[in-house]
């Protein structure tokens, strides 16, 4: 749980600084599989977090 959440935050900073790449590269970024970043972003929109693509 601790790791999913140091990703959320991680993707939260790269989202504010608009530094996020394609989804592959996030992805790759943060070492995680496309399905798995997929997951998580629609995580945090499911709490709330304004995600626009």
């Amino acid at each position: 749980m601790l790791k999913q959440a140091e990703r959320i935050q991680r993707i939260h900073e790269l989202i504010k600084r608009r530094a996020t790449g394609s989804p592959i590269e996030l992805a790759s970024r943060l070492g995680i599989s496309k399905r798995q970043l997929h997951n998580l972003i629609d995580l945090m929109k499911q709490m709330g977090a304004p995600i626009v693509y």
